[in-house]
């Protein structure tokens, strides 16, 4: 009792008893109480991962005033998407006193402590999570995220990120459908330079909160012929690693398709993919090339590289020939979200022989590369990391037309482009070409660009132009 004086006194109100760990799984409970520094989660569809990834969260947050704990996801929309509501919902539940800022994505509690959501599907985003001192990071969607670009946040910004507080970094996901990448090894008792982390494992079968799941899974199941066998229930709802092909674009295998290049190439291709961003690294450069005798292609390099303008993409592409020579007897370039007027800018402005990538039919062309791929004809060398990253875990979209929509693919799109420019069976035409651009580069660039003008209009032809303009409507 708190004396006011002149008679009066006051009562203080207890403090609010909070019971949201009363609502954890038993299995998540366990998880956020376990001393490990590090931590995963492997769970099914309708786990309720998500909602123990919160709980976990605020409950570091709710220790430690005034402490960060991130939840971190592939990309921010994707992280706005999965856990924001999940937050509110759990707020409403419990009274906690949440306080969303819906501008810049951070859920503040009581005691000063943040929960901010970010994005890292690129390196760039991922240094800015540099500097801060953490309690607890959740990296949600862990099996999407490529090899080496999970293992560079872990390893290289969050780990020594958490030392002020003896934080702890959770990594939760599905499976993927490879059942290859950091997640999966990390989960299945290491492997590749990765140590095996403690792991928990969970379903929709084990979610109190949805008491019809079990009912509900059995719908679907029977709705589509599945049993508890089928490699789908196993994998999306049961949460357990099985490797479906299937499910993947590219017929790659990691233990038959990665070799190093011969020295005794002799000529190359050059792919460019340019992304739709001009901040983030979305455009890919990809050099295929093979030997004077055979029928063997190799990617035999792959980045990706933030391009703000047409000219930083000519620097680079400049820097392709002059390395390579005469050697480099073709360059594509797929224009993407940036426009033709790349492709165009680079042919009359720098006067670079590039032309614009064939993209008609791609998934029958797929099919073609990967027949190339089942015959060893094509190989990828260790140097083209930014490419074995996406292609070991790129899936098809649903009508396997193309790959899934949100999941990295310049690299793999370069590596099509360029493998369809790559003949190793036209030696002798390349031979010929060769000689021809060595005896006079002026000529054989008119020549060049005579072609692309007739191609050019051969595409416009009939096509009706804006009055007193070239382009079309």
């Amino acid at each position: 009792m708190i004396d006011l004086g002149r008679g009066f006194a006051v009562t203080p109100k207890p403090a609010p008893v909070l019971r949201y760990l009363e609502t954890a799984l038993p299995k998540q409970l366990e998880m956020m109480r376990s001393a490990a520094r590090k931590k995963a989660a492997v769970c099914g569809r309708r786990s309720g991962k998500t909602y123990g990834a919160d709980l976990g969260l605020i409950d570091k947050g709710l220790a430690i005033p005034g402490v960060v704990c991130p939840y971190v996801c592939l990309s921010k929309t994707s992280a706005r998407y999965i856990t924001w509501p999940v937050l509110h919902e759990i707020e409403r539940e419990h009274h906690i006193g949440l306080d969303f800022d819906d501008q810049k994505l951070i859920a503040k509690l009581p005691n000063g402590s943040e929960i901010p959501l970010w994005g890292a599907d690129e390196k760039r985003d991922m240094e800015k999570l540099r500097g801060g001192k953490y309690g607890r990071v959740v990296v949600d969607e862990a099996g999407s995220f490529p090899r080496d670009l999970l293992g560079y946040l872990l390893d290289e910004v969050l780990e020594p990120a958490t030392a002020d507080y003896l934080g702890d970094i959770w990594l939760i996901g599905s499976p993927n459908e490879a059942a290859v990448g950091y997640f999966f090894d990390a989960t299945t008792g290491g492997g590749n330079d990765v140590a095996g982390w403690p792991t928990w494992h969970w379903t929709i079968l084990d979610n109190t909160h949805l008491p019809h799941g079990r009912a509900e899974l059995e719908r679907i199941m029977a709705e589509h012929g599945w049993t508890y066998e089928s490699p789908v229930v196993r994998r999306e709802w049961l949460g357990e690693w099985l490797r479906d092909a299937s499910k993947l674009v590219y017929r790659f295998d990691p233990k038959r398709h990665v070799r190093p290049a011969p020295d005794d190439i002799a000529w190359y291709s050059l792919a460019v993919d340019l992304g739709a961003s001009l901040v983030k690294p979305t455009t890919a450069f990809v050099l295929l090339g093979y030997p004077a005798i055979g029928s063997t292609v190799w990617v035999c390099e792959a980045e990706k590289v933030i391009a703000p303008g047409p000219d930083d993409v000519a620097d680079r592409i400049q820097g392709y020939m002059e390395r390579l020579g005469s050697r480099l007897h073709t360059i594509v370039c797929d224009p993407g979200g940036l426009g033709a007027g790349y492709v165009n800018h680079f042919v009359e402005r720098r006067r670079l022989p590039v032309e614009p990538a064939e993209k008609k039919d791609k998934a029958g062309h797929i099919e073609h590369l990967n027949g190339d791929f089942d015959g060893n004809r094509l190989l990828i060398d260790p140097r083209a990391r930014a490419l074995l990253d996406e292609i070991e875990i790129l899936p098809w979209d649903d009508k396997r037309l193309d790959s899934k929509e949100g999941c990295p693919d310049h690299c793999c799109d370069g590596m099509l482009y360029g493998w369809r420019a790559c003949r190793a069976y036209a030696q002798p035409e390349h031979e010929q070409q060769r000689h021809e651009r060595a005896a006079d580069p002026a000529a054989w660039m008119q020549q060049f660009e005579a072609r692309m003008r007739a191609k050019r209009a051969r595409e416009l032809d009939g096509k009706p132009r804006a009055w007193g303009k070239g382009k079309v409507i």
